[in-house]
């Protein structure tokens, strides 16, 4: 069996494609690997793949367990610089 790829899938809607990325950064800021980050959640390490290919997003409710795993001071620290942007 391969390694499973790491990045957002070109396929996905953009926005998913840019929490994909910013997830992907918070896992290397807190030292995390996918599999890890799973075992802190209790999920499986196919649904962390699958948010960081962008083919699934947190649900709203598992944003509070998601921040802290990551050790973020804040749920907002969950969303991408771009989300925030004006657009333009």
């Amino acid at each position: 069996m391969g390694r499973k790829r790491q990045g957002p899938s070109p396929s996905v809607p953009e926005r998913n494609r840019q929490f994909a990325r910013h997830l992907h950064q918070l896992l290397s800021d807190a030292s995390l690997e996918p599999g890890e980050l799973a075992a802190l959640l209790g999920r499986t390490e196919v649904l962390i793949y699958k948010y960081l290919q962008g083919v699934h997003m947190p649900k709203l409710h598992d944003l509070p367990e998601l921040a802290q795993a990551l050790n973020l001071k804040s749920c907002r620290d969950l969303i991408p610089q771009e989300w925030c942007d004006p657009p333009g």
